[in-house]
């Protein structure tokens, strides 16, 4: 089950911080705020399932930043578990990271994660957790593809370059 809170205007500020808290940054947790409602209110009346599911963990998202916990990452499992609630149906990592968050911060909702899960950015600490986790993931994949391009290039003696496409050119930059 579903709480609907209405009106759809909240005060700002439900859950308290202190300003010199270094926990809480104002602006930052404001524009995470406006981002997310911003979506929310485009999407609302959608019917697409994906699109549900993204209006779905972003109400949930938000809801959990103004009035549970705003520095608390929430993890893939409890939100799955709320899209599963909502629909009737289980959804899988899979589907819920690229279709679901993938999507979201593809339209600049600013969404952190970690290997804690996920949530709304309320500190500097938050934006570090999101580009630590994904260059976790970037800075071996490339070097991964760096290696298979020299790999390919040594054994044909330069004759094929597996990165000489144009849809390679950021990528090919990146190794080079």
């Amino acid at each position: 089950m579903t709480i609907k809170f209405w009106p759809d205007v909240f005060n700002p500020y439900q859950v308290r911080y202190d300003i010199q808290d270094q926990q809480y940054d104002k602006g930052l947790a404001e524009l995470s705020i406006n981002l997310a409602n911003d979506f929310l209110q485009g999407r609302a009346k959608s019917t697409v399932p994906h699109v549900i599911d993204q209006v779905t963990t972003l109400s949930y998202l938000v809801f959990h930043f103004r009035h549970i916990n705003a520095i608390r990452y929430i993890s893939s499992f409890e939100i799955m578990e709320h899209i599963k609630v909502r629909r009737g149906k289980g959804v899988s990592l899979h589907y819920f990271q690229t279709k679901v968050i993938a999507p979201l911060r593809n339209v600049g909702v600013l969404i952190a994660s970690s290997s804690k899960g996920y949530k709304l950015p309320a500190n500097e600490s938050d934006l570090h957790d999101f580009v630590n986790h994904s260059n976790a993931i970037i800075e071996p994949m490339l070097s991964r593809v760096k290696k298979f391009r020299d790999q390919i290039r040594l054994a044909t003696d330069g004759k094929l370059d597996v990165l000489e496409r144009n849809e390679y050119s950021l990528i090919r930059r990146v190794v080079e």
